[in-house]
């Protein structure tokens, strides 16, 4: 089945989302043909939990085996942000928390730093081909230029 060789092409490190459509198809369009997001019940009940731990086993597994971690906020569309302010302002305190407190580094990659709009999601959150084309070159010039 389709959803069996999706699994299989996430399980073989081929790609996160190999879903076909994801890599061609525009938000922008999707928007303009009058496509409404379906709501999100976990933006909206948002809250940072238990998972955090397992962030902060990591950051100390790096620390201890003395490998720099680089944390990459990934750009998601201007409306998911404004639908979702609180989940936003949590997410951002606590990466701004692991900067402060951790010494994490984090990339923040806006939309307007890499030079993304809705033609670039193929959703509200995800991106498509084209925009993780220059997503990705984006990313490794701001690695390649780093100290």
């Amino acid at each position: 089945s389709a959803n069996r060789a999706i699994a299989d092409k996430i399980r073989n490190g081929t790609g996160y989302s190999p879903i076909p459509a994801m890599a061609i198809r525009r938000y922008s369009d999707m928007k303009a043909s009058g496509w409404k997001d379906p709501p999100r019940q976990a933006m909206d009940r948002y809250r940072l939990g238990s998972h955090i731990a397992y962030l902060h086993r990591i950051l100390n597994w790096a620390k201890a085996n003395n490998v720099t971690c680089i944390l990459v906020d990934m750009p998601v569309t201007e409306d998911l942000q404004q639908t979702y302010p609180d989940a936003y302002r949590q997410y951002d305190g606590l990466l701004n928390d692991l900067e402060r407190d951790r010494g994490v580094r984090i990339i923040r990659a806006t939309r307007d730093q890499v030079g993304l709009d809705d033609r670039h999601f193929a959703d509200m959150i995800h991106l498509n081909g084209d925009g993780a084309a220059r997503f990705s070159g984006w990313l490794r010039k701001i690695l390649e230029d780093a100290p």
